[in-house]
């Protein structure tokens, strides 16, 4: 923005300076006269500053002034007033530290179980839950578990395209794990027994010696 205002005044600079011609002298007359003449050339040319850009130029000037005084005096508030803004590098020899003892003890932490929560088989919502860790233990050993973030009909869909029979099957599981993990109704003991049937043949069916090449 300030070589944008200061653009003419920097172009009538570089004219002056191109059309400026060296003054001829002329031995025949006393130096003072041709200084005169050459005084009232230029005058005649008529060359004036643009003081409309010099103006606007003396005006962003101001406001830098301006602007770093108030910065300057937002910064000495802040010592006043006991706050002081350090940034802290992020790599510093303590968080490298706490790395290293991380990696170094990894060995000592236990395992994480696979599910978080337990379910007591004797509730019905329970078991068609227990009844759906099931298919992802399935997943799980062909090297086709449920991935972070994706959802139960999306896993469904994935594992029927690796088993088309099996979409019948894969889909009346997920709808019923749907209603007991997301709703409050509680499962049929006919919903408990069709989905109990359905795992037993998504798990034959998924067996690692049966996977597909």
């Amino acid at each position: 923005m300030i070589f944008l205002v200061l653009e003419p005044l920097i172009n009538w600079l570089a004219s002056l300076i191109a059309k400026r011609e060296m003054p001829k002298i002329e031995l025949s007359k006393p130096l003072l006269e041709q200084l005169e003449e050459l005084e009232e050339q230029q005058l005649a040319a008529g060359t004036t500053p643009p003081w409309g850009a010099i103006a606007a130029g003396l005006v962003v000037l101001v406001i830098i002034v301006v602007l770093i005084a108030a910065w300057r005096r937002r910064q000495r508030d802040r010592i006043t007033a006991g706050v002081e803004e350090q940034r802290e590098y992020i790599g510093s020899m303590d968080l490298f530290l706490s790395q290293l003892r991380d990696l170094l003890n990894a060995h000592r932490r236990p395992g994480r179980t696979l599910f978080a929560d337990s379910l007591d088989a004797n509730d019905p919502r329970h078991r068609l839950r227990v009844l759906y860790r099931r298919l992802l233990l399935a997943g799980r050993a062909i090297d086709q578990p449920r991935l972070r973030g994706q959802t139960p009909a999306s896993y469904a869909r994935r594992l029927a395209r690796l088993k088309p029979a099996e979409d019948d099957d894969l889909q009346q599981l997920t709808e019923a794990y749907h209603l007991v993990r997301y709703a409050d109704e509680v499962p049929s003991p006919e919903t408990l027994a069709q989905a109990e049937q359905a795992v037993a043949r998504i798990e034959a069916a998924l067996k690692p010696d049966t996977r597909p090449a």
